[in-house]
């Protein structure tokens, strides 16, 4: 375990029960807790408890994250509010599911789950449903707003060990999108492993002659821009909580080499969840990759 990361556990864990500790004694003895009032600790609890807490984003946090973070509830009045998915938990210690959380955390916890998709066309929306059963082992509890159009565009993905192959093919689908959208070019990302010289590609697409017109930025650290008819590159690292209407998924399995089927079952899902329409994956290879291209219609190479 990394010492940092073990570091931070001890912490929230001894604060995390001086706090309980304290907040027990005020539902205990209210007149033991206000003789208590010149205590360093329970000096430290009054000025920092919550009446409400809201995290975001809250699959990404543990179970003692949840300790740490719940015993800073307000002695009197407190309100706890979570938002996020399962599906989208990225990193290898955060919560499982929100009945780990109930029974271990909070025992009072109401879960109240997502219904109604209004964004995501019925196709893309299908794709995140599919990979949400063979993740969960359930079926996805949301449905989409909008009914199922013969003329949405499908996810589509191309399979090279040639980067240039895989750029100009992007390239062509990028146009095709412009079209579709009758000239115009809403919000579009390309989402890029942490491996990837982002500028090489920046410099690579504006080069194309068919990508004349089209500004290509790098946005990876933060960076951003207001432009016209603008490709913009992103780390998957940096997207969570980004909405566009077309995401390109650059190399998904060599931005994510070494992790498991599942977390790239997750990723693929945030990535798809970033698409309100159109979603288009490259790979660099077929084999070892079939768990996450058999999502995809490999006979079917672009939108037209």
């Amino acid at each position: 375990m990394n010492q940092n990361l073990y570091g931070k556990e001890r912490n929230e864990l001894l604060v995390g029960f001086i706090n309980n500790l304290i907040f027990d004694i005020y539902k205990k003895s209210k007149l033991r807790f206000e003789s208590m009032h010149n205590n360093k600790y329970v000096k430290a609890y009054m000025e920092n408890v919550k009446p409400v807490i809201v995290v975001d984003e809250a699959t990404d946090y543990s179970l003692i994250d949840y300790y740490f973070m719940a015993s800073f509830r307000h002695y009197e009045f407190n309100t706890m509010t979570l938002c996020g998915d399962i599906m989208q938990g990225l990193n290898n210690y955060g919560i499982e599911s929100w009945e780990q959380l109930k029974k271990y955390i909070l025992p009072n916890l109401k879960i109240f789950e997502l219904k109604v998709s209004y964004r995501q066309t019925p196709t893309l929306l299908d794709l995140s449903k599919r990979l949400y059963l063979d993740d969960q082992g359930m079926e996805a509890p949301y449905h989409s707003l909008m009914k199922m159009s013969n003329d949405e565009p499908q996810p589509i993905c191309y399979i090279s060990d040639d980067p240039s192959k895989k750029i100009r093919w992007m390239a062509k689908r990028i146009c095709e999108f412009y079209k579709h959208c009758n000239d115009e070019l809403p919000a579009l990302a390309i989402l890029v492993g942490d491996e990837v010289d982002v500028d090489d590609m920046v410099s690579e697409m504006q080069d194309m002659d068919i990508l004349n017109g089209f500004s290509v930025f790098n946005c990876t650290g933060g960076r951003t821009t207001n432009a016209m008819k603008c490709i913009r590159i992103f780390r998957i690292s940096e997207v969570k909580g980004m909405e566009f209407e077309a995401v390109f998924f650059y190399d998904i399995d060599e931005a994510l080499a070494g992790q498991s089927h599942k977390m790239l079952r997750r990723y693929l899902y945030v990535g798809v969840s970033r698409a309100t329409s159109h979603l288009a994956v490259t790979f660099t290879k077929e084999e070892g990759n079939e768990d996450i291209i058999k999502y995809f219609d490999t006979n079917k190479r672009n939108w037209k």
